[in-house]
């Protein structure tokens, strides 16, 4: 590697003879004040300068004389201690702001005709949606140095604006309708409502009266900050650079008194050395021309400037990175020239063609796409891994922070942050197994979990309800807080305990009485009480758990609310996660401390979020030691010989995105200020510095397209190759997964005693207590092995939610139970096991009055319905009133009943009465040596003797899978010997491709073998080994399988499948061979493989666990699966 661009410059100022100091002098350095973009760079310079300090000047007897270091300061805390003036925190601004602008706005809207009664404040969490973007061009007027009045006021002289408004983008269009006021002054002038034909016309007044508006803000709001003695940055910036203008011009002469004590500071820095920058604004270029023309008392220069500008590929000319720094270099030559400026004097229009077979850098460059976050992380720590391996570790004779730091990982996406620790390898640790890892970039303060818990705060605070005097808390916000690592830390028990309570339960809502009384003394719904026995610490955090606002005082109550809650969780959290709530917590109290007069709580929540997400957590560690893991930003004026950049995708290297201002793209252009073309050119040139002296670089990016994300690499990637004939290395990688999950990419192996076991209990001795196969888990297993491991053998469970709301699954369990009520009402409270004609009709009649017999419905039902109906949705959804879009469910449920009956009282017309066994009625019992259990819908016998079991199926079904064996002479469906076979081939078949009616057709030959078999069937019919071996023809009675198509009963009707022994033997043949290879799997013999077909992929709870991502996405496109 080439030596470091800060080490270069740090050489020149060891050697006082490049300098023109004769005389070698220990304070000679003290003389120079350092000037750097950002702080690590600051850190990286101290260092190499005291090692080249210690090269250069050696005492008579060789050991390296003493240095007295010079003064070394960032560029942003040169402006703030010359300005005077103390950096005011993000709210504290825009409150400020808002104040200012309400008071502008007061008085624009007096000289308008609107009186001060007829006027209304703009309220702060409308305002603080576009402040943002009133600060930022504030502070782009400023650091640029923009006369502000000509820029706000002069634009009506704009021809092209009085002539054309097509050029506004939507954001510049919302912001000026909310600049204007949707909701603030325009919008309140009566009569002044747009209508649509003049839209065009609306939006060009807006916008006009909105930057008449913007100047007198910008005048008013620097007053009275400055009144205050706090400023933004870039008001900083300007107080300083108009000064040191004020200086210069009269320099001499009198002065203003501002000015004076900044010339005076100006006067202590001695001589400034400008290190490392790209792209100064026009304040920072101000200061750097003041130093440049500025001579020292001895004659000596007071300006030294340093530009890292000699790359080829920076100076190429198609390439955008020399469009800011080639002018800077011109007005601020660098003298005495660094080593790297000898070297790149010449041409280097012939190095940059592309073909060229003289390679443009030694650089090795590798590029690894990859699917995902997790990808990228376990990527990036495989490269680290073979970096590391070249370490040789000893006791002596090795620096692993040096050697470490010549590595550095660039993270474009913060998120990655915590991942990318997470995935460092152990090769990054000393022989104390210390960690030598230096974070450089901030963590947002909105990703912490502090922030997570607190936005659940707000959600509870949010979506409570106050009924009959009891404040009543939404049970999925709940569910969410439970889940929070924060509450699991108080009691991990109690979190699940509570939190399966909720979910078994259905609640809804949970009322403050049972959050305060920690749940305790609970009813359990035959008369008695329960309690979950929730720890005292628990119970402490739920009692804190509810919201007590007073709207009074509404700031003061939600800070106290949640501050509260935060400082008794962290006691529980680690030392880092304190510091994360304590940062928090001094928002809050911030907020407390601006005494706003809020009135709403959203607007609170919505203040607290927007400041929040401005707010970055810094990590404390020593720069100088060991790997560095930074944003891109933070890799300004730094070399390193390796280099790992992640999220290398388009958007996010160089970042792109429609720029946030209210002052339009020409307007920009024409007074100097900056657009999207110098964050392109920044960025360029960020990029190609940090490679120049690098010997590899890897670009790891992710393929997974998600929102505005795509999956493509950066077009420095394509840059590289196109402009500079550079050719990178692609790996097509699939990183290992962590060791503490073994699932492989396309199998899971297990042979471990905890999963065997589990295996095992499918096929234990007694069914009870056991875990059972049913047709649900037999389809699973069918359709993935690996879906049917990852929730049965190792039991990860998918989210539950609450809903008071009806999806598919719901609307089922309200249909069958009511159902089960209404049969059980009318035969085994009236004592009749016998459903005839005149029971069925007596049914109709009772709960449909209005009905008739022929199925012509007629509601409303009656109240004894309404009961039947009401019970069903408290056991669906723990409800005690049908209120709301409910009200649509339970009509349709009633329908749907009528339908039902109805078809029942016609079946019964035409085969006559049968015998009823039972409702829901569950059959349990060992089959083939394995556990199984089913439900049975209905359960009875015919005239006939056959028996029904009967299945409601209240979605979609498609009657032809059952249908097209249908016999007139049986008027059922039957399948005929010939024709079972290909039948199984489908059932079973593990390839893919089972449509659902397959599944459904399963579901019937379980529960015809389940009955056959069964304890409670008095004719059960052994089918043991001897008769599945020997494959014995077997006589006896006949199963009927019922589905009742519910949604279209009426034109589909009955679809009954008439499954002989015959069947069940050979059923039982092909389930002998399937439980055979389950069992074998948990043995350890086989394996729980992957399904053949990605189809279901897409939408599986277990596609992100299960590593399948990259490979679903090359097999399903847009048309389908291919």
């Amino acid at each position: 590697m080439e030596r470091q661009f800060l080490r270069q410059v740090a050489n020149i100022f060891s050697n006082p003879s490049l300098l023109g100091i004769k005389i070698a002098d220990a304070n000679y350095l003290c003389g120079f004040t350092f000037v750097f973009p950002n702080k690590r760079s600051m850190a990286f310079f101290r260092k190499y300068l005291g090692e080249e300090y210690g090269k250069v000047n050696r005492a008579p007897d060789g050991s390296p004389m003493p240095m007295f270091s010079p003064c070394m300061v960032t560029i942003s805390d040169l402006f703030s201690d010359l300005s005077g003036l103390h950096t005011a925190d993000y709210l504290t601004l825009i409150v400020e702001l808002w104040k200012c602008y309400s008071e502008v706005q007061k008085k624009h809207a007096v000289r308008a005709g609107v009186s001060e009664t007829d006027f209304k404040e703009e309220p702060l969490d409308d305002f603080i949606f576009w402040g943002d973007l009133i600060l930022s061009d504030f502070s782009d007027v400023d650091q640029y140095m923009v006369d502000a009045k000509q820029l706000f006021t002069n634009l009506k002289d704009v021809n092209e604006i009085n002539s054309d408004f097509s050029w506004m983008s939507d954001t510049q269009r919302e912001a000026v309708e909310k600049l204007g006021g949707v909701k603030g002054f325009w919008e309140r002038v009566k009569g002044n409502e747009p209508g649509v034909a003049g839209r065009e016309e609306f939006y060009k007044k807006r916008f006009l009266d909105t930057w008449e508006i913007l100047y007198p803000l910008y005048v008013n709001y620097r007053e009275t900050l400055e009144n205050k003695g706090i400023a933004y940055s870039a008001m900083q910036y300007r107080t300083v650079a108009e000064a040191v203008n004020s200086y210069a011009l009269k320099l001499g002469a009198s002065v203003t008194e501002g000015a004076d004590v900044i010339a005076n500071k100006l006067d202590a820095l001695g001589s400034a050395v400008f290190v490392g920058f790209s792209a100064p604004n026009n304040c920072e270029k101000t200061l750097m021309r003041y130093f440049r023309d500025k001579k020292n008392e001895d004659g000596s220069l007071a300006g030294y400037f340093y530009w890292d500008y000699f790359s080829p590929m920076i100076k190429a000319p198609q390439n955008k990175s020399s469009r800011l720094i080639e002018s800077c270099v011109k007005e601020f030559p660098s003298f005495p020239a660094i080593e790297d400026a000898a070297k790149c004097s010449g041409s280097i229009v012939a190095e940059v063609e592309t073909g060229n077979e003289r390679p443009i850098t030694d650089c090795t460059f590798d590029v690894y796409p990859v699917s995902g976050n997790m990808g990228q992380t376990l990527a990036a720590s495989e490269i680290l891994k073979k970096i590391c391996s070249g370490f040789e570790y000893s006791a002596t004779g090795f620096d692993l922070r040096n050697e470490a730091l010549k590595t550095a990982v660039v993270i474009a996406d913060e998120n990655l942050l915590l991942p990318m620790l997470s995935a460092v390898p152990a090769g990054y640790r000393d022989i104390k197994g210390r960690p030598c890892v230096n974070i450089t970039m901030g963590y947002p303060l909105a990703a912490t979990g502090v922030a997570s818990l607190a936005n659940l705060l707000s959600a509870v605070h949010m979506s409570m309800r106050v009924k009959n005097g009891k404040s009543l808390l939404y049970g999925n916000v709940l569910l969410d807080v439970l889940t929070h690592s924060y509450v699991k830390g108080i009691n991990k028990r109690d979190a699940e305990i509570l939190r399966k309570h909720i979910l078994d339960s259905n609640k809804f809502f949970v009322s403050d009485d049972e959050m305060n009384s920690g749940f305790d003394n609970l009813p359990d719904g035959k008369g008695g009480v329960k309690t979950l026995n929730l720890s005292g610490d628990f119970k402490k955090f739920l009692n804190l758990m509810v919201p007590h606002v007073d709207d009074a005082n509404l700031i003061s109550s939600i800070v106290e609310y949640q501050t509260g809650i935060l400082d008794y969780v962290s006691n529980y959290v680690s030392p880092a996660e304190k510091g994360y709530i304590f940062q928090y917590s001094d928002v809050l109290n911030s907020l407390k401390g601006n005494n706003l007069s809020i009135m709403l709580p959203r607007s609170a929540y919505s203040i607290i979020r927007k400041t929040v997400g401005n707010l970055s957590v810094t990590f404390k560690g020593e720069p100088l030691m060991g790997l560095q893991i930074m944003g891109a930003l933070e890799t300004r004026a730094l070399d390193f010989e390796n280099i790992i950049y992640l999220s290398f995708n388009e958007g996010m290297f160089p970042k792109t995105g429609e720029q946030k201002s209210c002052i339009p793209y020409f307007l920009r252009k024409c007074f100097g200020l900056p657009t999207y073309e110098t964050q392109d050119s920044i960025s360029a040139y960020n990029f190609y510095r940090m490679i120049q002296r690098a010997k590899h670089v890897s670009f790891i990016y992710s393929t997974d397209t998600e929102g505005m994300k795509v999956g493509e690499e950066s077009r420095f990637i394509k840059q590289l190759r196109y402009d500079f004939g550079v050719k990178p290395v692609y790996h097509n990688v699939n990183p290992p997964m962590p060791e503490n999950f073994k699932a492989s990419y396309k199998k899971v192996v297990k042979r471990d005693e905890d999963i065997r076991s589990i295996v095992e209990n499918y096929f234990n001795a007694e069914p009870r207590g056991s875990k059972h196969f049913s047709a649900s888990l037999l389809n699973s297993y069918i359709d993935c092995p690996l879906h049917f491991y990852f929730a049965n053998i190792m039991g990860v469970e998918v989210e539950a939610e609450l809903t008071d709301s009806v999806d598919g699954s719901v609307f089922g369990s309200i249909f069958h139970k009511c159902m089960q009520l209404i049969y059980n009402h009318y035969t085994e409270n009236l004592k009749v096991k016998t459903v005839s004609g005149a029971l069925v009709e007596k049914i109709i009649k009772e709960l449909f009055p209005a009905g008739k017999i022929d199925g012509s419905f007629a509601g409303p039902g009656s109240s004894k319905l309404d009961d039947f109906i009401l019970n069903g949705f408290k056991v669906a959804l723990q409800v005690d009133v049908i209120e709301g879009e409910n009200l649509v469910i339970r009509e349709l449920v009633e329908r749907y009943i009528y339908n039902t009956l109805t078809v029942d009282f016609e079946r019964v017309a035409s085969t006559g009465e049968f015998t009823f066994i039972g409702t829901e009625k569950m059959i349990l019992g060992k089959y083939l040596g394995a556990n199984f259990i089913a439900f049975f819908d209905r359960l009875e016998q015919g005239p006939d003797g056959v028996v029904r079991i009967s299945d409601y199926k209240t979605g979609y079904f498609d009657p032809e899978i059952i249908n097209k064996y249908y016999s007139d002479n049986q008027r059922v469906s039957m399948i005929n010997e010939d024709e079972i076979e290909s039948v199984l081939d489908v059932l079973f078949d593990m390839s893919g491709g089972r449509k659902p009616s397959d599944k459904i057709l399963m579901q019937l030959f379980v529960y015809a073998m389940m009955w056959a078999e069964s304890e409670d069937n008095p004719q059960r019919i052994e089918l043991d080994e001897n008769f599945l071996n020997n494959n014995l023809p077997l006589g006896g009675s006949n199963i009927d399988v019922t589905i009742y198509p519910v949604r279209k009963i009426k034109s589909q009707g009955l679809v009954t499948l008439r499954v002989s022994m015959n069947n069940i033997i050979a059923f039982k043949k092909r389930l002998s061979k399937l439980l055979d290879e389950i069992k074998s799997n948990g043995e350890g013999n086989e394996e729980f493989r992957m399904c053949k077909d990605v189809s279901p992929c897409e939408f599986c709870d277990f596609a992100s666990i299960c590593n399948r991502g990259a490979e679903v996405k090359d097999k399903i496109s847009d048309k389908g699966v291919e």
